[in-house]
């Protein structure tokens, strides 16, 4: 599902064995995104880490949520110091907004 959100049709493989997300290892592979878009936070030339959410989205279709397309990786939520409020489903992140 990558392709719906870059040009790339094929992908680095990524030189670690990945682990996390319900699986004890997997391949992955890398891509640079030119824009991802947070809310109004947008970070251009994103290096993202490709990961098969397959088993994930099966997983959520068993039980009847909707399918990810990916994972805010701990880099941006540490970066932008994230704060998610589970209660009220926000996730809050600091930056400078840009002048327009």
């Amino acid at each position: 599902r990558i392709k719906n959100f870059v040009a790339a049709k094929k992908f680095k493989k990524h030189s670690e064995t990945t682990s996390g997300l319900g699986t004890n290892s997997m391949d992955s592979h890398s891509t640079s995104i030119k824009k991802i878009k947070l809310g109004e936070l947008e970070i251009l030339d994103y290096h993202a880490v490709l990961l098969d959410l397959s088993h994930v989205n099966e997983s959520y279709k068993n039980v009847g949520l909707p399918e990810v397309d990916g994972v805010i990786g701990s880099d941006i939520m540490v970066k932008y110091s994230a704060v998610i409020d589970y209660e009220k489903k926000i996730l809050k992140l600091k930056y400078k907004k840009s002048k327009k």
